[in-house]
């Protein structure tokens, strides 16, 4: 028996429940101890949103493999979590809310409530739900829809793509401020350009009674493009660009001091913080650092705007000063800036499934989103171009790797395969390189078998084995690769199966473009072969989880020489065991034996912007920061918890502003020396 609505679908055999993401072909199964007969049931029943339910009756279940689970009680509110120690919680209605392929969230009301896990979660284990007899247990599930549940097609006409981006809002769940959480936003339908205007029948415009109005150029529809899916805004076309209410307020978006992409991307920047504040009246009202910042200094209660309308919350948001928000905007993931020209139009949906800053090369003059006082994009993790020669440090966007993207996600650490491809004459040091990584990299991965000097069919075959990352350190030239038996182009190759790349050579940039277009999401171009020192460097920043734009950053542009992010941004080229978040800490000297500790989390697929995360630490409070988010720790720390830092494999530490990257061995003596070091510099300036 099968029950489909739409993005989930349940199939039942027996006992178990599959539930199936349809956009992804992923399931997770839920096992009964009998045969179940489940019915469709009100999604309303959960505080979340959900696609599809079901119900059923059972006295337990055993929930299939899946990332992890936390208990919350009817109203919502996180009460617990599971373990290879069983828990107990005593007669109530409870929420498991299961994270995995699919979101599901299982309803159990007036039992008593047995859990635990059969071994650790991470090595595969199942976890039990016990109840105190035979209940209707009512199961939810959402899509991730990590991947556009429809196309539009497109003409080349600015008017036509207004109407067309009025839908890109249709992946929103709901317009509360519960959108700022990422898994509630979905990914934006795709688009195609082509003859005519086609937007499938399954696409509706949301009523949020929001209109934007800009001119009918390609340069504004890009530029208001993230705000108006922000808030499923109506575009339309005018002369003057507007934020229109429905109340009859405007708010006009452009002034004498900031252009259309900087005011846009200010506002949505400011909206997506203070729904991130709202939101703490709604579903879960995780605890902030941010909240205490700046809640008393709001012109209104942030909990009770939580059911306001749309136009009405705007209304007070705009009524913030820009000064008292600024500082606390989160870091957003890339500064975009396209063409005027129809062609960069595809792009879009995939920049705002990451909620990117945009802005418009009009003919050389490079306007940059995030150039303007107070925008939120002007510390963005990295910069991106369509349009070509891009600066060393900046990003060539390739809409053919958001697509290769799309059917399938970097492997975690322990699984992920790295191959290194060398000339004879370098054999030798890379393969000490090679040796490197299971030896001195923690978390290890595998690797494949060293390469030399390949022939181009070899070469060709190596790309679509299925590495995760190739490290190429054959020279980049004449358009392709240069093997043994002359220059390998792109056009040879068939598919790329790996995730990440490392192509160096005075043609990287380019050949690397043309491999994106084959299967590669993320590559890193040089200019000069790396070291294999730096090529350590840059691994053990891969293994954490972060993406090459991090690392590259992290390593140093110094080190590096002139060099190029490829492809989709950001990316990371692998991820962390169990979908845990990157982590980049910060130690900053105050004293010989005091140090503040500030924390930033990466953007990953689990922790795009608008998600919390959470340093569970001795020296860290119990609290939320927002991702994007610099956050130093209230309390300063020694040195013997810097060393922990240090030695921590889940970080990458900048100490003093100086990457440490595991020499010397972290000592408390040598974190004083660093201290003393930073005070006497500034004691000389």
């Amino acid at each position: 028996m099968e029950d489909s609505c739409g993005l989930v679908a349940f199939e039942v055999d027996g006992s178990s429940v599959r539930v199936r993401d349809t956009l992804h072909e992923e399931a997770l199964t839920l096992h009964a101890g009998r045969d179940v007969d489940p019915q469709p049931a009100l999604t309303d029943l959960f505080v979340a949103p959900v696609d599809a339910a079901v119900s059923f009756r059972t006295d337990g279940l055993r929930v299939g493999a899946h990332t992890g689970a936390i208990v919350r009680d009817g109203a919502g509110e996180h009460i617990g979590g599971f373990s290879e120690d069983w828990v107990d919680h005593p007669r109530g209605t409870y929420v498991v809310d299961v994270s995995g392929p699919v979101k599901l969230y299982v309803r159990i009301p007036d039992t008593e409530l047995s859990g635990g896990y059969e071994t650790t979660e991470h090595a595969g284990g199942r976890l039990h739900l016990d109840f105190d007899g035979t209940r209707t247990v009512t199961v939810g599930a959402r899509s991730l829809h990590e991947r556009p549940e429809a196309r539009i097609t497109v003409p080349d006409d600015p008017t036509a793509l207004a109407e067309a981006f009025s839908y890109l809002g249709s992946s929103i769940k709901e317009f509360s401020p519960e959108r700022s959480w990422p898994t509630l936003r979905g990914y934006p339908p795709a688009i195609r350009r082509g003859d005519e205007l086609r937007i499938p029948d399954a696409l509706s415009k949301p009523q949020n009674g929001v209109t934007v109005r800009v001119p009918a150029t390609y340069a504004a529809l890009y530029e208001v493009a993230p705000l108006a899916f922000y808030l499923g805004a109506d575009i339309e076309t005018g002369e003057r660009p507007e934020l229109r209410l429905e109340n009859g307020y405007v708010e006009p978006l452009e002034t004498p001091t900031e252009r259309l992409a900087e005011r846009a991307d200010a506002l949505l920047g400011r909206v997506l913080l203070l729904d991130s504040l709202v939101r703490v009246g709604g579903y879960f009202s995780n605890v902030r650092h941010v909240y205490d910042d700046i809640a008393g200094d709001l012109p209104f209660y942030p909990p009770e705007l939580y059911d306001a309308s749309l136009s009405a919350q705007l209304m007070e948001y705009l009524e913030v000063s820009p000064s008292l928000l600024d500082p606390h905007v989160p870091e957003r993931p890339l500064r975009a800036t396209l063409r005027d020209d129809p062609a960069d139009a595809e792009l879009i949906p995939h920049l705002l499934n990451d909620l990117a800053s945009v802005s418009v090369d009009r003919g050389g003059e490079r306007s940059a989103a995030g150039a303007g006082g107070g925008s939120t994009a002007r510390d963005a993790l990295a910069v991106g171009r369509t349009n070509r020669p891009v600066s060393s440090g900046e990003t060539l966007l390739v809409p053919g790797a958001y697509e290769a993207g799309l059917d399938r996600s970097p492997r975690e650490v322990p699984d992920g395969e790295v191959l290194f491809v060398a000339d004879g004459e370098h054999a030798a040091e890379w393969r000490r390189v090679r040796n490197a990584v299971t030896a001195e990299l923690d978390p290890p991965v595998s690797t494949g078998d060293l390469l030399v000097d390949p022939t181009r069919e070899a070469l060709a075959a190596a790309l679509g084995d299925g590495y995760d990352f190739v490290c190429c350190l054959l020279p980049a030239v004449d358009g392709g690769v240069a093997c043994a038996d002359g220059v390998l182009s792109p056009d040879e190759v068939d598919a790329v199966d790996a995730w990440g790349l490392l192509l160096a050579g005075p043609g990287a940039p380019d050949v690397s473009a043309a491999l994106c277009d084959r299967g590669v999401v993320t590559a890193l171009a040089t200019a000069d072969r790396p070291t294999p020192t730096i090529a350590r460097r840059l691994l053990r920043c891969l293994v954490r989880g972060h993406g090459f734009a991090e690392a590259a950053r992290f390593v140093g542009d110094r080190e590096i020489g002139d060099h190029w992010i490829v492809g989709a941004q950001p990316r990371p080229v692998f991820r962390r065991e169990g979908g845990s978040v990157p982590i980049r800490v910060s130690v900053e000297s105050e004293a010989p034996d005091s140090y503040r500790v500030s924390v930033w989390a990466h953007f990953v697929r689990e922790n795009r912007i608008g998600s919390v995360t959470a340093l569970y630490d001795d020296v860290t409070p119990d609290a939320f920061q927002l991702t994007g988010s610099d956050v130093t720790q209230p309390v300063p720390c020694s040195a013997e918890k810097v060393v922990e830092l240090l030695r921590d494999p889940d970080y990458i530490v900048r100490l003093d502003g100086e990457p440490y990257h595991g020499e010397p061995e972290p000592t408390s003596e040598f974190v004083r020396e660093s201290a003393r070091n930073r005070l006497d510099d500034e004691a000389r300036r």
